[in-house]
């Protein structure tokens, strides 16, 4: 479960249970965000072993039961399946058939009848406190003295990019690499910004979410490593692999996590998602789905590093806007969150046309070939710069391309 996540507890009582209280709990997992390995790095680097707490154990809530048990004592609670209500038809699985697009539809869209609608979204952004350390081009710098200790400001003589304290968060309705093989920069949000998902009523569509908030490694020996700029905590950090970044600190423990990726809670309004994979990456950037079988959720975490996950959703009954978002509050409130807007107009729709779509039983690589992921160096590109479309705080940042830098090979 993510941040926020909603479930549904069965608690079943024992007999002998009148008049007490049980406690249910959950356990905490610390691993949606790079705060636990980055500690960990500094307490073997330092020496210092207090700089993790244990996981707590979290109250979910408290039963306390009251009356005599009824009649019959106990019982299989499987046998109630044969009792519930039958699931409604807007709970069924989404098949993949309910994504084909009509020949009608397809006239007024322009796209091949018979394809499957499809829409991939990217997730991405930094903090301001880890922020990397990334030098501002002369020419950019001498032509905007006016964003000077706003934007960019000079140190040790070089112009460096000021830290966004505002974050970089943002979503990127663009971030189809087959459409787009250079996706455009993410969007904080605006209520009425054009560049939003436009889904077509009384249909169901197939959505790929990628989170590119990246793990980024630095040397923060700076004697050693010299870095023309670096102050405090922000270094010249690379986008490596997992296996690489951890190979290097364990040969020397001064190259550590700098800038820390997190995983996003995804949540949607209106309509539920029935999530048929999360892929998360291992040490090496390969997907792999930990969901043993698809289900419906209303909230998701979509795993960093170029993580992924996939979902169908159906439109049924409602024409108008809402919004998807990330749960985490700070994240949504600095401009992760986005407008669905539902119309009852063909041409107005603007999913991807595909003639193949993902499945649970797929290898990540079989999805990735459907829906290619993004690099290590698109997900930092993508984490250091954003569009604020409002017309009264709004602004292209940084303002100039940037490229991550190359980790020369020891």
């Amino acid at each position: 479960m993510g941040n926020a996540n909603r479930a549904d507890v069965f608690f079943k009582a024992p007999l002998d249970a009148t008049g007490k209280v049980f406690t249910i709990f959950a356990k905490e997992v610390d691993v949606h965000t790079d705060n636990l390995q980055q500690r960990l790095q500094i307490s073997l680097a330092t020496g210092e072993d207090a700089l993790n707490r244990p996981p707590f154990d979290v109250v979910v809530g408290y039963v306390h039961v009251r009356g005599e048990p009824v009649e019959g004592g106990d019982f299989d609670v499987m046998s109630l399946v044969d009792r519930l209500p039958e699931v409604p038809p807007f709970l069924h699985p989404v098949e993949q058939d309910e994504l084909r697009v009509g020949r009608g539809e397809a006239q007024a869209r322009g796209v091949p009848s018979g394809s499957l609608r499809t829409r991939v979204i990217g997730y991405s952004g930094w903090g301001g406190a880890e922020w990397p350390l990334i030098e501002v081009p002369e020419d950019f710098a001498r032509a905007h003295p006016e964003l000077e200790r706003l934007v960019w400001a000079r140190h040790d003589g070089v112009p460096v990019l000021l830290p966004n304290y505002t974050r970089t968060m943002g979503i990127n309705s663009r971030f189809d690499l087959v459409a787009n093989p250079e996706p455009p920069a993410p969007r904080k949000f605006m209520p009425d910004d054009p560049a939003r998902a436009k889904v077509l009523g009384g249909t169901a569509e197939e959505w790929v979410l990628y989170n590119s908030s990246l793990t980024v490694w630095a040397h923060t020996d700076s004697e050693r490593f010299p870095q023309q700029g670096h102050w405090k905590t922000h270094y010249k950090s690379y986008p490596v692999s997992r296996a690489e970044g951890q190979a290097r600190f364990w040969r020397d423990h001064e190259f550590q996590i700098t800038s820390k990726g997190s995983d996003h809670p995804f949540h949607i309004h209106i309509n539920p998602m029935w999530v048929i994979r999360i892929d998360v990456p291992d040490e090496n950037g390969n997907l792999h789905n930990i969901l043993e079988e698809p289900r419906w959720m209303d909230t998701v975490p979509i795993p960093r590093n170029g993580g992924r996950v996939v979902f169908r959703s159906r439109f049924l009954d409602f024409t108008g806007t809402w919004v998807h978002h990330c749960h985490i509050l700070l994240h949504e409130d600095n401009g992760m969150m986005q407008v669905v807007e539902c119309t009852d107009r063909p041409e107005r729709a603007d999913y991807n046309p595909r003639t193949r779509v993902a499945a649970p039983e797929m290898s990540g690589a079989m999805v990735d070939r459907i829906y290619p992921p993004p690099s290590l160096e698109l997900m930092y590109r993508q984490n250091v710069g954003f569009v604020d479309p409002s017309p009264e705080t709004g602004q292209v940042y940084p303002g100039f391309p940037y490229e991550p830098p190359s980790l020369d090979s020891e």
